[in-house]
Parts: structure tokens; C-alpha cells; sequence
């Protein structure tokens, strides 16, 4: 097959996929939203704050459950079977572990709270770690053989049965034990669902095949993870001591109102494009067209959405949030901006990934975090929307860091997303600046009105981009993107 032909074939899949679970992740979000509404009928406040209480504690041990295998695996150029089975048992043996671990604290987390009945739920979510141990190097296989359609419907049919479970259980009268069982059962449903698919069964453990390689890049991922879970909870941590729980309330509400649209359309290239940039070969240059044209399909619309929101913050919040909720307008804004800056270091980090720079995944997130708690403890100075200020300008400099990081230890000539990165940022901050000018000018109509108004300037704006060469490019590689979509024609 010519190398353009498969470029090609390799692409379709990309964007088919990057669909895919686009739309697997709508519909767990319409699963999500469905559980709240009807549980929330069927079961008590207190019933949700027990459940609350032990995943609120035993988080962080979601980052640590596979130790970052997985990842390691995927990005692999080559993984044989030997290797593939000697990290199966690896990934079990961790799961295991955290799922004793987690059942020893049990009696220590309830005299924490001082609920009784906390041993039990701990008790009962603790093999959860085991069940995702299981089934990590089986999601590795699929992604490999990029399945992503495949992987995520499973995501969305595990977490459909164990929502009718869990609806079923509530009405017989089960309290919290329905929350519990749905969180359980939608562990052994998928990885059910994934044994059955994959066909492989894992032999037994061989000590001749070396593995050290993936543990120490697996670490750095688990490093990287921890950093950028400190990174996304200081902010919380701060506003919450420093100006008291109205306050955060107020700041977590605004963060949830942006970061929740924006995940849903970032959410879908984070599974695919790790694997579709390690088939796409070990050439640099080639590595580097696929990130940029990455880039530029996760940037335009993530930068169209936040300067959508930064537009229109004030009818937003308003439309969203109630009018009691007007004095969160200005930390809208700085969430939206931050949320538009983060996305353009998204594309350096796939780098670090495919080509297993564990040193630069670690120094980047590393460097990332000490800037971000700086940032936040000067901008505490200045009020609860100096934190928020200082959370976008932590964002923005976490792009020209990652850069730096892949040009530095990676080798990679990072000016084409330097490039791409600016035209994105530059159209999106007059976008976002003519349409709060605009929905200022339409004045108190509907807050629904103002915000099509903020909407519709954002638009305009980027078509008018596009008599640009740069732009112009750009948009011409997004509507390839689209036509992918649509069923090859036949000769």
C-alpha cells in the first residue's frame, strides 16, 4: 500500500474515531445527567454524601491503580505477547494491591467521619481497583488496534445496565447500596465486555521478557497524573481557606459551568490521538504534520467555545446559574480564557507520549505544578478573581513550557505549532473581545438572545478568518476532517 494511501486510511480512522467517542461520551453525559434526575428521587442527600465521602478520599488512588502501564503500552512502537502478558499481571497485581490497601483503611476512613457505615461502602468499592487492573491491558489491545468506536461504546453500555441497576435497587428500597452497586457492577460488566471482545488470554507470568522500560515510563505518566490532579484542586484548596465556603461555592460553580462543554469536545482526542500519532510512523516530520493538524482540529473549536463564553459570561451565568449567581460573570471569564490556553500544550505532551520522554513528561509537569501553586498563592492576594486570573495565566505559560520541553529534550522543531498556536489564540481573543462589545450593545434583552448574539459574533469572526492563507489552511484541514466522516465512495 502507497505510504499516502495509508496516510489517508490512517487519518479516516482518526477522525471516525475521535467521532466515535465524541458521541459515546454525549450519551454518558445524557446517562449521567438521567442517573442525577431520577436517583435523585429515589435516594436521600445523606445516601449521596456516604457514597461522597469514600470516592472523595480514595481519588487519588485512581491515578496510582495501574501505575501508569497502560499508557506505556499504548504509546509502545512494539509490544509482543510476552510483554503484553507479563504487564497484564503486573497491572492485576496492582489493582489487587490497592483493593487490600483500600480494605485495611476501611475501619481507619469511618473513624475519620465518624460514620459507622462507611467500613462497609469502602469495603464494597474496594475491588473496583482490582476489576480496572484486570481489564487495563485489554483496553490497551483495543486502542492499539484503534477500536476506538468500540471502546467507547462499551464505556456507554457498562454505564447504561449499571444505571438500571442502580434505578432498580433504589426502588426496592436499597439506600446508598445502590449507588454502590452501580459503581461495582459497571466495573464487572466492562471488563466482561472486553474479555469477551479481545479474545486474548493472558499466559502465565514470564521473568526472561523485561518489562523495566514500561514501569519507568509508566511512572513518569502516574508522576504527571498526580501533578496535574494537585494543579486542578489547589485553586480549590485556596479559595476554600482563604475566603470561605460561599466563595468557593461560587468559584467551583464557575469552573463546573466551562469546564463541562469543553470536556465533552476535548474528551474524544485524548483517547484517540496518542495511538493514531504512534501509527503514523517514526518519522519526526511526519510525527509533526499529524500533531500540528491535531492541534488545529482540537484548538479551533475549543478556542471558538471559550470565546463564545468569555462573550457572553454575563447572560450565561444568568441563563445557567440564576441571577443570584450574577458576581460569578468575571471568574466565568478567566476560567474560559484559561480553558482556551491549556488546550494549546495538549499537542506537545502527545509528543512526549509517542516518543516515551519520560524525563520531559515528569520536568514539564513538574515545572507546570511549582508555576501554577506559585501563581495562585500571589494571585490570592488580590480576591477570589485574582485566583481565577492566575489559574488562566498558569494555562497560557504551560503552552511556550511544553514547547519548550519538546523542542529541548525531544529534538522536535515545534515552530509549525508555535505557528498554528498563535493563529488559534489571535482569532479567538478578537472574537471574544468584538462579541462582549456586541452583546453590550444589544443591551437587557433575554439572557438566551445575548448569548446567540455572543455566539454569532464568535462565528462570524472565525469565517472572517479564513481569507487568511493561515487561516484559510487551517479551515480547509477541518473540512477535510468533516468529509472523513462520510462513507468512502466506492470506484
Amino acid at each position: 500500500m502507497e505510504p499516502t494511501t495509508q496516510a489517508g486510511n490512517l487519518a479516516r480512522r482518526a477522525v471516525r474515531g475521535a467521532a466515535a467517542t465524541g458521541v459515546s461520551q454525549l450519551a454518558r453525559l445524557v446517562l449521567q445527567v438521567s442517573s442525577v434526575v431520577v436517583l435523585a428521587r429515589l435516594l436521600t442527600p445523606r445516601d449521596y454524601g456516604l457514597v461522597a465521602m469514600v470516592l472523595a478520599v480514595i481519588g487519588l488512588a485512581e491515578f496510582l491503580r495501574d501505575f501508569g502501564l497502560g499508557a506505556a503500552a499504548v504509546r509502545a512502537e512494539t509490544l509482543s505477547r510476552r510483554e503484553r502478558d507479563n504487564l497484564f499481571w503486573l497491572n492485576a497485581g496492582l489493582g489487587t494491591a490497592f483493593t487490600v490497601l483500600t480494605m485495611a483503611c476501611a475501619p481507619l476512613l469511618s473513624h475519620l467521619y465518624d460514620r459507622p457505615e462507611l467500613t462497609m461502602i469502602t469495603l464494597a468499592l474496594a475491588p473496583t481497583f482490582m476489576l480496572s487492573g484486570l481489564g487495563a491491558q485489554y483496553r490497551v489491545d483495543l486502542l492499539r488496534r484503534l477500536k476506538f468506536g468500540t471502546l467507547a461504546w462499551f464505556d456507554v453500555l457498562s454505564a447504561g445496565l449499571a444505571l438500571t441497576i442502580g434505578i432498580s435497587l433504589a426502588f426496592a428500597g436499597a439506600g446508598y447500596w445502590a449507588l454502590v452497586t452501580q459503581q461495582v457492577a459497571s466495573g464487572i460488566i466492562t471488563l466482561v465486555l472486553l474479555v469477551v471482545v479481545c479474545r486474548w488470554r493472558p499466559r502465565r507470568y514470564d521473568r526472561s521478557t523485561e518489562v523495566a522500560g514500561f514501569v519507568r515510563l509508566g511512572s513518569a505518566f502516574v508522576f504527571g497524573s498526580v501533578m496535574a490532579y494537585v494543579s486542578r484542586n489547589v485553586d480549590n484548596v485556596i479559595v476554600g481557606h482563604q475566603f470561605g465556603a460561599q466563595t468557593l461555592g461560587a468559584y467551583t460553580r464557575s469552573v463546573q459551568l466551562v469546564r463541562t462543554p469543553l470536556t465533552q469536545i476535548q474528551g474524544p482526542f485524548a483517547t484517540v490521538a496518542v495511538p493514531v500519532l504512534i501509527a503514523a510512523g517514526a518519522d519526526d516530520r511526519r510525527l509533526l504534520n499529524a500533531a500540528q493538524k491535531g492541534q488545529v482540529a482540537l484548538s479551533y473549536p475549543i478556542m471558538a467555545a471559550a470565546a463564545t463564553i468569555v462573550a457572553g459570561a454575563v447572560p450565561l451565568v444568568e441563563l445557567a446559574l440564576g441571577p443570584q449567581w450574577s458576581s460569578a460573570s468575571a471568574l466565568v471569564v478567566w476560567v474560559a480564557v484559561g480553558a482556551g490556553a491549556s488546550c494549546l500544550s495538549t499537542p506537545a505532551t502527545w509528543l512526549f507520549s509517542v516518543r516515551g520522554l519520560g524525563s520531559a513528561i515528569t520536568g514539564y509537569n513538574l515545572s507546570a505544578t511549582v508555576i501554577t501553586v506559585l501563581l495562585l498563592v500571589l494571585g490570592s492576594n488580590y480576591g477570589v478573581e485574582g485566583v481565577a486570573a492566575a489559574a488562566a495565566a498558569a494555562a497560557a505559560l504551560g503552552w511556550p513550557l511544553a514547547l519548550h520541553f519538546a523542542h529541548r529534550q525531544g529534538h522536535f522543531a515545534v515552530g509549525g505549532l508555535l505557528r498554528s498556536g498563535l493563529r488559534t489564540a489571535a482569532v479567538a481573543l478578537v472574537a471574544g473581545a468584538a462579541g462582549r462589545r456586541t452583546v453590550g450593545a444589544v443591551g437587557d434583552h433575554a439572557p438566551w438572545l445575548q448569548v446567540a448574539v455572543a455566539a454569532s459574533t464568535v462565528v462570524l469572526i472565525f469565517v472572517a478568518a479564513m481569507a487568511a492563507p493561515g487561516y484559510r489552511r487551517d479551515f480547509d484541514h477541518l473540512r477535510s476532517m468533516g468529509s472523513m466522516l462520510l462513507p468512502r465512495r466506492r470506484a
